[in-house]
């Protein structure tokens, strides 16, 4: 990676830091109770969302799994087969790991309350602050889109995954809040999270290239998709 590439990483590492304890610092003084822009944004979702168990309900349903742990698991099986086991594969399965721990530890901290159970089109747990489908879809498909960037040669593939993979996390985001489990403010720090993770694994994943760590060498390296 050069010195240009690793300077718009810790841009972006950045903003997600500062974005994150802005969010923070607007949810701390007002006790996490939802933000003008989270009741907007809510309202609008609520909306446009329609009946219970009628179309929109199930495209959100299916589309907001795109977010989950088991897709995660998925793609960590397909970039294990693809890379044999390795440095893709690596970054990829210890960055979500990472990322799910992080996002969690976070939710203990800050204990929020999801909007109004009446309100949900499907049952939840856990802390509403931040979001975990939020942070992994952000940290996965970032994620893929470096690797696509770093180690694919087929440049179909390359915007394939360019154009997908944003979309994709625009979509769970989305889903959540019509979904009525999260509010606006927790999917956009569950995207600094996922953002700031994934800053971090692809500095890991740039080190690791950078001393040659052999037994994390992929086949990508040597052949082109």
């Amino acid at each position: 990676m050069r010195k240009k590439e690793l300077f718009y990483v810790g841009i972006f590492l950045g903003f997600t830091v500062i974005m994150f304890f802005i969010i923070f610092g607007f949810l701390v003084s007002s006790n996490f109770k939802p933000l003008e822009i989270d009741v907007i944004v809510r309202d609008f979702a609520y909306d446009i969302r329609g009946e219970k168990f009628g179309f929109m309900y199930w495209c959100n349903r299916i589309l907001t799994e795109l977010g989950f742990l088991y897709v995660m698991v998925l793609i960590f099986i397909i970039l294990a087969v693809v890379s044999k086991l390795g440095l893709p594969s690596f970054i990829f399965g210890c960055g979500a790991i990472f990322t799910y721990f992080f996002n969690l530890f976070i939710k203990l901290m800050c204990n929020r309350e999801r909007p109004y159970i009446n309100l949900r089109w499907m049952h939840e747990i856990s802390s509403s602050f931040p979001s975990g489908h939020a942070s992994t879809a952000m940290f996965a498909y970032v994620i893929l889109m470096y690797l696509a960037y770093r180690f694919v040669k087929n440049n179909k593939i390359k915007i394939t995954a360019y154009i997908l993979c944003p979309l994709i996390i625009l979509i769970v985001g989305f889903t959540r809040i019509v979904i009525g489990v999260h509010y606006f403010t927790d999917i956009l720090s569950g995207y600094m999270i996922g953002g700031f993770c994934a800053c971090i694994w692809i500095l890991i994943c740039n080190l690791c290239v950078k001393k040659n760590f052999n037994f994390l060498n992929p086949i990508l390296f040597k052949k082109k998709i």
